[in-house]
């Protein structure tokens, strides 16, 4: 008897939905500390722009605010994050999705800049243990999953929060939690070898969790003010937080996001530019 519950147990351990369930319980477990709670568990989406769909694990948030949250859970996982420059080691900036509806106007959704707490490491390139050269980057292919279900779920809030009488706003933020190890590398690209791309000295660090901006933009973005190809990538750069999930609860703790009420948020500028 003992033997078969046991391989019973590695086939639910096989799966990644007790790691899902153990992240919702942790969420939960600081409810009393924190603002955050459960929206959503495996809430279905399609996205009609690149025609991809799934389910999200875990939607959390509060007032505006709202994390779409991947779980993952590699075995042994390792993931290092490589940091060329200095000023990367410490970053406010977050690229956040946000949608936006006003009565008898069009419904806005973008992705703007914004500074959030807390810090942390930002990187374009991730190097994951066990992933071939040939393979497409699992945090790149992962990170278009997530960036294209947070777009579906913007535009279903848009659904949702549209009404006659009264302005809405929603601000998405695409997060992956994960049990992999998060390592940045400081090096230098004048001690990189050119012959064969190593490296001879660098420093490593271990980080609760990290910024993680690429340009991976799932959707088409608007050409007709862009003049050069630089801005294209610029502007199709998004912003992913990859946090350990050991650390969710510190970083649900610390984090502090709120838009100032000003002209120069993104849907007011949007707003009057449409006349």
């Amino acid at each position: 008897m003992g033997g078969k519950n046991n391989k019973l147990k590695e086939l639910v351990n096989s799966s990644g939905f007790p790691f899902q369930l153990a992240v919702e319980n942790e969420i939960q477990s600081i409810s009393s500390q924190t603002p955050w709670s459960i929206i959503a568990r495996e809430h279905p989406w399609r996205n009609i722009n690149d025609e991809d769909e799934g389910f999200i694990d875990l939607v959390i948030g509060y007032g505006t605010v709202r994390l779409v949250l991947e779980c993952k859970r590699p075995r042994g996982g390792l993931w290092v994050f490589l940091i060329s420059d200095k000023r990367q080691e410490s970053v406010k900036r977050f690229r956040v999705c946000w949608a936006h509806c006003e009565p008898n106007r069009s419904d806005l959704l973008e992705w703007s800049d914004f500074n959030i707490t807390p810090v942390s490491p930002e990187s374009e390139f991730c190097i994951i243990r066990g992933q071939g050269e040939n393979k497409k980057p699992l945090l790149e292919r992962l990170g278009r999953y997530v960036l294209s279900s947070t777009e579906a779920m913007a535009t279903e809030e848009l659904n949702l929060i549209r009404s006659s009488q009264i302005d809405h706003l929603r601000l998405l933020i695409p997060v992956i939690v994960t049990s992999a190890e998060l390592k940045i590398c400081t090096i230098s690209p004048e001690e990189i070898s050119v012959s064969d791309g190593t490296i001879t000295d660098s420093e490593f660090k271990t980080v609760p969790w990290v910024r993680f901006r690429k340009s991976i933009a799932v959707s088409e973005v608007g050409y007709s003010k862009l003049e050069e190809l630089s801005e294209v990538t610029e502007k199709k750069e998004r912003s992913l937080f990859v946090i350990n999930s050991s650390h969710l609860s510190d970083f649900l703790k610390k984090w502090d996001f709120s838009p100032s009420s000003s002209f120069n948020l993104p849907w007011v500028l949007a707003r009057q530019f449409e006349g």
